[in-house]
């Protein structure tokens, strides 16, 4: 026997494991660890809400739910799903709303949630600086 099936080597190539992306792994885990601490015992949102800006999401759907979040913990609201979906509802934002419902899937444990923060923060920062750099470059070259 040589080894194939039906004409193909079952071990001919090597299938290449999944590329994870981290940013999205990220932002998914400090949303998710946020809204997992629903009832603020694990302060994870006191912890991180300073750390993170809203321009530090690479997507804007998390980046409205974060914003939502931070405006709620700002006023000194609740903030849980039920209300960070009313409040994405009232500022129409019906794509991030959407994402919520998907995002609500997801546990993430809130003492993980400083961890997260600080992967989205330096995501952002490298963000802003290839964006710098990138404007640089075109304004020598031009």
């Amino acid at each position: 026997m040589d080894g194939s099936i039906g004409g193909v080597d079952s071990f001919a190539s090597e299938v290449a494991p999944p590329k994870v992306d981290i940013v999205v792994n990220a932002e998914v885990g400090l949303l998710s660890a946020v809204l997992s601490d629903f009832d603020g015992s694990g302060e994870a949102l006191g912890r991180v809400a300073g750390k993170v800006p809203v321009e530090d999401f690479a997507d804007p759907r998390r980046a409205a739910i974060w914003s939502a979040i931070l405006a709620r913990y700002g006023r000194h609201e609740t903030v849980d799903a039920a209300s960070v979906s009313e409040a994405l509802a009232a500022a129409r934002e019906p794509i991030a709303l959407k994402h919520l419902s998907e995002l609500r899937q997801v546990y993430t444990a809130p003492r993980m949630a400083d961890e997260h923060a600080d992967k989205v923060r330096a995501h952002g920062y490298r963000r802003r600086y290839a964006a710098a750099l990138r404007s640089s470059l075109d304004k020598a070259v031009a």
